[in-house]
């Protein structure tokens, strides 16, 4: 009798762990990187790659919820092994150690270089990746960012000045336009918005291309190695599935910027 009350009391937990795992909700980790993601005047999260991320979601039936988080404290997150992912997110050899990987949800316009037009000059009406690190021009970076695999291993190589800043996209760019950074490296698709959209830091600042840049960085769902893979396949079906859609060709719709 007692041996049977001891399954029946483990079974019951077993479909009580399962039950919980099954309700939780996963924490989709963003933080204000327009246009990929924008804070509306509501409070509510929005942006292209936002809008794209519940798409898929939604897809899945998964139940998440979008929290903001600073850029700085999503890998500690997901390195502690929240219930969570991050969203738009390069892969690279170092995170994979600690982190799953969606198949790709965006591929970025090539980067370009947004330069303090007093600094201009140096650069011309393109640079190449080499000439940029080899410029003498301070370098504006976020701490902690990874530009994907090409600028990464320039930036390692050539050991170019750098002024790191803890914060976003939007904070850099008011930097360079205040002479505290020459330049930062940025995808076109950023870098239209911002200038469009801070007309105030753009009148200090020149969009120069990178010729040899090669096609732009894949993003990615960037998981917590707690999150079970039964829910990244289904997030990868989804990511196939939203990828063909018209909104999915709406939302990146960025040929005005290549003009």
């Amino acid at each position: 009798m007692i041996k049977r009350l001891s399954r029946l009391v483990a079974v019951m937990l077993l479909i009580s762990g399962v039950s919980s795992v099954a309700a939780q909700e996963l924490q989709v980790y963003y933080f204000p990187r327009p246009p990929l993601y924008i804070k509306a005047a509501d409070g509510n999260p929005t942006g292209f790659l936002t809008e794209i991320a519940k798409l898929v979601l939604n897809e899945t039936k998964v139940a998440y919820k979008l929290v903001e988080m600073p850029s700085a404290r999503v890998e500690p997150s997901l390195k502690n092994r929240d219930y969570a992912v991050g969203l738009g997110w390069f892969k690279n050899p170092a995170r994979e150690e600690w982190a799953s990987f969606s198949e790709p949800v965006y591929q970025d316009l090539p980067n370009v270089v947004i330069v303090n037009k007093e600094k201009a000059g140096v650069l011309g009406a393109q640079t190449t990746m080499s000439g940029l690190m080899k410029s003498g021009l301070t370098l504006g970076v976020i701490d902690g960012f990874s530009y994907g695999a090409f600028a990464d291993k320039a930036i390692a190589d050539e050991k170019p000045k750098t002024e790191k800043v803890v914060g976003e996209q939007g904070t850099l760019v008011a930097m360079v336009a205040r002479s505290r950074a020459d330049y930062m490296i940025l995808g076109l698709e950023e870098a239209g918005y911002l200038m469009e959209n801070d007309p105030a830091s753009a009148a200090s600042l020149k969009v120069i291309k990178i010729s040899d840049w090669p096609a732009g960085n894949f993003r990615y769902f960037m998981f917590s190695k707690v999150v079970d893979k039964t829910v990244i396949d289904k997030v990868n079906a989804a990511i196939a599935k939203v990828k063909t859609s018209e909104n999915y060709k709406k939302l990146t719709d960025f040929s005005k910027y290549l003009k």
